[in-house]
């Protein structure tokens, strides 16, 4: 090999180091990065329906909605024991003693179960996505308030307008009208 093909693969090669040097120079880590508690953070309206319909869509995952299971006591001749008669405290001891002598039963109360209140159980990533939820109607209201957030109706008008204008706007790629 020549010393002329030898020096220019070298300088090409210092040239690429250097190209690759000065990218690994700009190259910022974004989880090096953070934002003060003030800081105002921009994006545009469809990043912003998109975030709050994954944090709508993750919620409803991670929130079960349950019925509870009610019960009664019912005494052995099949009447039931009222609520005045468990709570009474003179008549604890005899109730409990019934109860263990198989006098009184515990049975589920199947119309109180039905007419039950929902009781709503989330996880504790449900509880982080409900207070973004929070945020994100904060900031909703707040765009509403200040100008940015436009009436769906005026929405509506202005997409018509648009497929009025051109005919593959709201169309699937498979959809669109070829030229």
């Amino acid at each position: 090999m020549s010393k002329v093909v030898e020096m220019s693969k070298k300088v090409e090669n210092q040239k690429t180091k250097d190209v690759m040097k000065e990218k690994e120079q700009e190259f910022k880590n974004p989880a090096e990065y953070g934002y003060r508690p003030d800081d105002t953070v921009e994006m545009t309206g469809n990043s912003y329906s998109q975030t709050r319909q994954v944090n709508e869509a993750l919620l409803e995952q991670e929130t079960k909605v349950f019925y509870p299971q009610m019960h009664k006591y019912v005494k052995a001749d099949g009447s039931d024991v009222t609520r005045e008669e468990l709570s009474d405290e003179s008549k604890r001891g005899e109730i409990t003693e019934m109860i263990a002598m198989g006098q009184i039963k515990k049975v589920i109360d199947i119309e109180a179960t039905f007419n039950a209140e929902p009781v709503v159980y989330r996880t504790r990533l449900g509880m982080e996505l409900l207070h973004n939820k929070r945020v994100l109607e904060q900031i909703h209201l707040d765009s509403i308030d200040n100008g940015t957030a436009v009436h769906v109706e005026e929405l509506k008008k202005e997409f018509q307008e648009m497929s009025n204008n051109n005919p593959n706007i709201g169309l699937r790629a498979d959809e669109k009208e070829v030229d």
